[in-house]
């Protein structure tokens, strides 16, 4: 289905809400029947899980020809169409692709232009790692000439541990245990922009620690927390820089390893992928504890109490290696 934001001021049911002033509807003219004649094919590839479901996506064309770069259309598509079409008028545009999309509603303010996307977030409780948010950016010129390539990859970054062993040999207390043992994630961005950047001064989730109020709003609350360490995949949203932001306070995300050793509990806190979480991105973790950890979640744990190394692979080459006692 094909929308121009010139000619509604509301959208169908079954798709967001787009409101349009009145001084975007006098400044921009409905286009006439001849002008919207200009087929573009798309080509599609798909990052992160093979496995993750996706079968309609919405995509937003702005005009690059103008320096505002207004919302010029909007429509969906059916992405197990082989000849899947967008529409536009000729001239340089900017398509943003969004797949499972978790937002019901959406504001002209949102998507009215390249720059308001920033505002267009998706929801972190409302993921889902079999169907992720998908996003996709592309320029080309509309003119019916080549195809497009358009690549669709996850807002939600994984994290995964690969490799997880305990050594306390030359502690003094080497005939101790790391028992009951869990891993999960802290300081997560509760919204994430759909062009893959994390949104500031917004809801900041697990601050500081595990939070079980969170936990139970979340739709797959699995996505931040596991009872078994060794072979975790965990997810989260990206960092706005080198952490999240909470006014002027840095929330970095971490990937937490809680434990107790002869009664007392201990936490190996790390800063996923250096304090740089990247949306789509696979982080995979070899972790060996080496010494007792911190008392407290939000203190990194240095490098004589955990030896961490930190591989960034594409989401279809993970492997796991064998569990190490």
């Amino acid at each position: 289905m094909l929308h121009f934001p010139h000619f509604y001021f509301y959208l169908p049911a079954i798709l967001p809400v787009i409101a349009v002033s009145c001084s975007f509807v006098e400044e921009h003219p409905s286009f006439s029947a001849d002008e919207l004649i200009t087929p573009t094919r798309l080509l599609f590839r798909r990052a992160g899980d093979p496995s993750n479901q996706m079968d309609n996506a919405t995509v937003f064309i702005y005009n690059n020809d103008d320096g505002e770069k207004l919302l010029e259309t909007w429509q969906d598509i059916d992405l197990n169409d082989e000849e899947s079409l967008i529409y536009s008028t000729n001239g340089n545009k900017i398509a943003v692709f969004v797949a499972n999309r978790n937002t019901d509603m959406v504001s002209y303010e949102e998507v009215g232009s390249m720059e308001s996307l920033k505002n267009f977030c998706s929801h972190f409780s409302e993921e889902d790692p079999a169907a992720p948010v998908m996003t996709g950016k592309v320029q080309y010129k509309a003119d019916g000439g080549y195809p497009v390539a358009v690549k669709l990859a996850p807002l939600l970054a994984k994290v995964c541990i690969s490799s997880f062993l305990v050594d306390f040999d030359g502690q003094g207390y080497n005939g101790s245990y790391l028992e009951d043992t869990r891993v999960y994630i802290t300081n997560i961005n509760g919204y994430a922009s759909v062009l893959g950047t994390a949104a500031r001064n917004r809801e900041i989730l697990n601050q500081g620690g595990l939070d079980p109020f969170f936990m139970k709003n979340f739709s797959h609350p699995e996505m931040v927390y596991s009872g078994q360490v060794h072979g975790a995949q965990l997810y989260c949203y990206p960092n706005a820089s080198d952490g999240v932001w909470e006014g002027e306070e840095v929330h970095p995300t971490r990937l937490v390893i809680e434990g107790r050793i002869d009664g007392e509990t201990y936490y190996y806190p790390i800063r996923i992928g250096n304090s740089h979480v990247e949306a789509g991105a696979n982080y995979e973790y070899r972790i060996k504890i080496k010494r007792k950890g911190t008392t407290d979640p939000e203190i990194d744990a240095d490098a004589k109490m955990v030896e961490c190394e930190l591989v960034p692979v594409p989401w279809n080459e993970k492997k796991l290696d064998d569990e190490i006692f």
